[in-house]
């Protein structure tokens, strides 16, 4: 099964937890590889490295964007742009596609440490990778 094939399984069951946060990026790195359309919002962003953490419970990942290619997955990179934190009730809604992570991020309940401008350009990615999932 593949990780696009597993998000549409959790988001369909709405069975998503915390731990399941890297699946998110793996889906990214499948669809970025396949889909032209993704393949198109992905070519014209910068280059950059995200970590992301899962309050209270050890879960990380992390997401890099490097020449118009996506990886990413479990665990920490090293000099990454931004550190995303997050409450582990978004970490489920991101792999749902039930998170509004602005209003995560103006409730508190994600915050965002390093260049903003860099996670910010996440959204027309996530948006239209969440219709490819929805699909």
């Amino acid at each position: 099964m593949t990780a696009i094939d597993e998000m549409k399984k959790k988001r369909e069951a709405k069975e998503a937890k915390p731990e399941d946060l890297p699946l998110v990026f793996a889906a990214l790195a499948e669809l970025s590889k396949t889909d032209e359309e993704i393949k198109a919002v992905v070519g014209g962003m910068d280059d950059m490295a995200l970590n992301f953490k899962v309050a209270e419970t050890g879960i990380a990942a992390n997401l890099q964007i490097k020449g118009g290619k996506i990886s990413g997955g479990s665990g920490l990179v090293e000099n990454a742009d931004a550190t995303i934190q997050m409450t582990p009730e978004v970490a489920a809604g991101m792999v749902t596609g039930e998170a509004d992570t602005t209003a995560a991020y103006m409730a508190g309940d994600m915050t965002v440490e390093g260049d903003m401008s860099k996670v910010m350009s996440l959204r027309t990615l996530t948006d239209a990778v969440g219709e490819k999932v929805k699909s």
